[in-house]
């Protein structure tokens, strides 16, 4: 399904669905309002209708009230005057007192005729219309006492305005002009004293004109409760009266309970009335200032209130259907304008995702949807740098990677060509190691063979002067057998001599002389000789001893320079073996750096195709 199928079937749903639960809201709403106005007009109408007819009786009550205070002013008048005014007034007040039938007045003759000395009695005097002209007729009434179950008796003892229930009357005396009325009495007071009374008789054919005027509704039906329960307006049959217990007793009873309440002057109900389910409301309305309340009952079919309710029902749904069709037909363009516009960023986007990069939206909407375009031209706009400066990466990438790949070889081979000049050294200086390890060897073997030749020196020497003193010693021998060869050849000399003077017999002997002097003169010469190679050899053997003395210190120096020859070697022993094992890890981090940069050069080489892979993937961006 297409998007503009699917968001305006969404869109149109969700519209319709809201519009009618908030339309059907309404609806039920305007029902209840509708009902709620109807059941107020009703309730209006009735308190309107009660305060005009309080109004209209009020004015004559007045009236009535007026007439009670004028009376008081006649007791002071002689008989005849009094008694002229009195009728005066009671003929101009029926004729201003409209709608009533009668005007009548009673007053205690004890109050008004000066000289009367009967506590009881009456004057009684009425006004009434017969073949169209008004007249007034008076008695004496309660001569002989007074009825205490008299309307009179009780405004006289009350003080109070009252009014009378409804009844059938004849102000003329003749039975066939009987006519359904009720009075109010107004007392007429002395002194705060009730003394008479003052009334109006009023026809209540007048209310049943009222009560069929009375209409909320044109089926619509008003009565007048009087406070006793009977209805005032019944013209149908002036005999035999109709009391509301007949028509509805629940609604009699809820006037009762009206009537009891205090400050509650309507209530409404709905119930079965003349046979339908009405709607009937109970309005009390006073008349003048007396404490009875009438009742004007307004009953009303259900069904014409709720056809009120139900014809703005049935318009509301119509007006609501066509709400919801103009409505529809305008989220339906707007939203296929919208639609229109989100389309044409769906195209927009799907060129991006194409890889063309190359297109400009049009935007000419400053809502959300235009900085929804906004922000789709700065995402390709983005996008299109991004990918400038990726292919401008990708091409240094590749050119670095390059430049990195042929480094990397390069420092590849320079790194194995290292390793193997790190190896050639390492095995020289194995070998340096092991010629100064010999050389500190042998400079410890000389040192051991100095310090031999130095003691052997000392040893010498002191042989040498051990020989001089032998030689000395031998000299001295030596010298003394050269003075025993001095002395033989003394004595040789001598024996010669002897053996001369001898001759013949000394001849022997001076052969053995001779002999003995040879003999002598050897061991003289020989002696000297000794001598000679004796001192020879002393002074040699003094020389070597002065030598071997001067030698010493030579050969300790040479013994502390071998020794410290010897300590030197041992510490460049030592340095080498470090330089060793340090050009050890040279080598092998060189072998390392070779294997590295080996790897380098893979990666190298593998980072210059991804390059060129993500160049070959960009190149299907058109910017």
């Amino acid at each position: 399904m297409k998007l503009r199928t699917k968001m305006l079937l969404i869109l149109l749903s969700v519209v319709s669905i809201t519009y009618i639960i908030v339309f059907g809201f309404l609806i039920l709403r305007f029902k209840n309002d509708t009902y709620n106005k109807t059941i107020d007009h009703v309730n209006t109408t009735a308190i309107e209708k009660t305060n005009e007819i309080q109004v209209e009786l009020n004015e004559s009550i007045g009236i009535a009230r007026g007439l009670a205070y004028s009376i008081t002013s006649l007791r002071n008048l002689p008989d005849s005057a009094r008694w002229s005014n009195y009728k005066k007034m009671l003929l101009e007040t029926h004729v201003n007192a409209k709608g009533f039938i009668s005007v009548y007045s009673s007053y205690e003759l004890s109050y008004f005729q000066k000289g009367y000395t009967n506590e009881f009695g009456r004057l009684s005097l009425s006004t009434f219309e017969e073949n169209g002209e008004l007249n007034i007729s008076s008695r004496y009434r309660n001569m002989e006492g007074l009825d205490s179950k008299s309307n009179y008796a009780k405004i006289l003892v009350s003080n109070k305005e009252t009014i009378d229930p409804p009844y059938t009357y004849s102000i003329t005396g003749n039975s066939d002009n009987n006519v359904w009325m009720t009075s109010y009495s107004v007392p007429i007071k002395a002194n705060g004293k009730a003394v008479g009374i003052v009334g109006l008789d009023l026809g209540l054919d007048h209310f049943q004109i009222i009560a069929d005027q009375i209409k909320p509704f044109a089926n619509s039906s008003a009565y007048f409760i009087a406070h006793d329960g009977q209805i005032v307006n019944q013209s149908d049959n002036k005999s035999n009266t109709q009391s509301i217990n007949d028509l509805n007793v629940e609604i009699a009873n809820s006037i009762t309970e009206l009537n009891n309440i205090k400050d509650l002057n309507q209530y409404s109900t709905v119930t079965q009335f003349n046979g339908v389910e009405q709607y009937v409301v109970l309005t009390n309305f006073e008349i003048g200032n007396s404490e009875t309340n009438w009742t004007l009952v307004i009953a009303t079919p259900l069904d014409t209130i709720l056809a009120e309710a139900k014809r703005t029902i049935l318009m509301s749904i119509v007006l609501g259907l066509l709400g919801l069709i103009l409505i529809s037909v305008v989220v339906f363009f707007v939203m296929d304008k919208l639609i229109s516009v989100i389309l044409y960023y769906i195209d927009f986007t799907k060129q991006i995702y194409a890889g063309n990069l190359t297109m400009e939206l049009d935007i000419d909407r400053n809502d959300e949807i235009g900085e929804l375009g906004v922000a789709l031209q700065g995402i390709s706009n983005s996008f299109r740098n991004i990918i400038n400066k990726i292919r401008e990466t990708t091409d240094n990438v590749t050119t670095s990677s390059e430049e990195l790949s042929s480094n990397s070889m390069k420092l590849s081979e320079d790194a194995s060509k290292q390793a193997a000049n790190v190896e050639e050294i390492s095995a020289s200086m194995q070998t340096m190691v092991d010629l100064i390890q010999q050389s500190s060897n042998h400079s410890k073997d000389t040192n051991a063979i100095v310090e031999k030749s130095k003691n052997d020196i000392i040893v010498g020497g002191d042989l040498s002067e051990q020989s001089a003193d032998a030689m000395n010693k031998i000299a001295q021998k030596i010298e003394k057998i050269s003075d025993i060869a001095f002395q033989t050849n003394l004595l040789a000399l001598n024996a010669a001599v002897e053996a001369a003077r001898a001759n013949e017999h000394g001849k022997g002997f001076s052969v053995v002389a001779a002999e003995v002097k040879k003999l002598a003169e050897n061991s003289k010469n020989i002696a000297k000789e000794i001598n000679d190679h004796s001192v020879l050899a002393v002074t040699s053997s003094k020389e070597t001893q002065d030598k071997l003395q001067q030698l010493i210190p030579e050969i300790e120096k040479a013994s502390t320079y071998i020794q410290e020859i010897s300590n030197s070697s041992e510490e460049q022993n030592q340095g080498t073996v470090q330089i060793n094992n340090a050009i050890t890890e040279l080598s092998e981090i060189s072998q390392t750096n070779a294997a590295a940069s080996e790897e380098l050069a893979g990666n190298a080489e593998l980072l210059s195709e991804q390059a060129q892979d993500l160049k070959d993937l960009i190149s299907t961006f058109k910017v």
